[in-house]
């Protein structure tokens, strides 16, 4: 395998610092965007200085609790910070994504949900069975040295593997995130592990991190219809026996890279049954929409019916829009819509998906 050097300097270069603080601010507002915007060159000049120099401290997190869909830990880095990783990101991703498998989605070009949820469909209609796995507490459990041995395998600049090593360091979920894939260790029990979700670097270094384990499912147990969104895992086959065989394999590869999988996503089914994957359930023919995520949905409509800034709503309906048509879901929605009366100050009016 060929490791990739002289990447460092790429990171620094102002060009590409101009690019990852567009790229970091876009769509975003916040009291930080605002005091590092007002003076965005000389902070540019900082970063560009100090990685120069080998002199870059991360600065530390804010944590915030998310319910939706279910309850997460958000950590948000400083802004000064969040340009960083966008410069990190665009020198190394085009490395890692070399080496990824074409069903690998989430966070990669061209590879979002509706993409996943079509191939899966397609793997589904053209199988019998499959294998449905979903990691445990995936961010907060991969580990650092793992992750670091993986990267090391791909680079050979020493400042860079330096510089990504003290970005790992900055957080750490702790041992109430250890959990055994063997005897209980003490030693385990320490290693630093888990990588904040929020950072674009952690949903990068979390798609990387399961990358061999992908080719080993495709190439070496030779089950080609095979899909992964993230730490969502759908192995399809034509048999159950097959499917239970390559189950114990997978589950010791796993083991090595200290993941486990979430007990109640482990198991092996029917396709005429259907799947449920990414809040849509591939059932016959059809894609549908989970009936929690339109109870959601319709709930967040509710919230939203008095408008007071109309391009606010939109840019809010849109992003729900945007999930749901990955599905066979115009209809549905189109009903809720009809539920729902929206009103200003001056008129009322109800939404419809064309």
């Amino acid at each position: 395998m060929k490791r990739i050097g002289y990447l460092y300097e790429q990171i620094y270069a102002w060009e590409n610092l101009l690019t990852a603080f567009r790229n970091a601010k876009r769509g975003k507002a916040s009291a930080d965007l605002s005091a590092f915007e007002y003076n965005w060159e000389g902070n540019l000049l900082e970063i560009q200085e100090q990685l120069r120099d080998q002199d870059y401290r991360f600065g530390a997190y804010r944590h915030f609790e998310i319910f939706e869909p279910k309850q997460r830990t958000i950590s948000c880095a400083p802004f000064r910070d969040r340009v960083t990783h966008h410069a990190i990101c665009n020198v190394i991703m085009p490395v890692l994504e070399k080496s990824m498998i074409v069903d690998s989605y989430a966070c990669r070009k061209n590879k979002g949900l509706h993409k996943a949820i079509r191939r899966a469909f397609w793997f589904y209609q053209n199988s019998h069975y499959h294998y449905r796995l979903d990691i445990k507490k995936y961010f907060y459990t991969i580990d650092h040295q793992v992750l670091m041995n993986k990267l090391e395998r791909k680079f050979k600049d020493r400042k860079l593997l330096v510089l990504l090593e003290q970005l790992l360091g900055t957080y750490d979920s702790g041992a109430q995130y250890y959990f055994p894939t063997g005897e209980p260790d003490v030693c385990e029990l320490i290693r630093p592990r888990g990588i904040p979700i929020g950072n674009l670097t952690s949903q990068l270094f979390a798609n990387f991190y399961l990358n061999d384990f992908d080719h080993y499912v495709r190439e070496q147990l030779h089950f080609p219809y095979y899909i992964r969104y993230m730490d969502d895992v759908i192995v399809f086959g034509e048999s159950r026996d097959s499917l239970k065989k390559a189950a114990n394999q997978i589950l010791s590869e796993l083991a090595k890279i200290r993941l486990i999988p979430n007990e109640k996503k482990n198991y092996i089914k029917t396709n005429a049954l259907g799947i449920d994957f990414l809040g849509f359930r591939l059932h016959e023919n059809r894609i549908k929409l989970r009936s929690q995520n339109l109870v959601r949905f319709r709930r967040k409509l509710k919230s939203r019916r008095r408008v007071t800034d109309f391009n606010q709503l939109l840019r809010s309906i849109n992003g729900h829009i945007g999930y749901l048509t990955a599905g066979h879901t115009k209809k549905l929605i189109n009903i809720v819509f009809e539920d729902i009366e929206f009103s200003d100050e001056k008129r009322k009016w109800k939404m419809v998906l064309p």
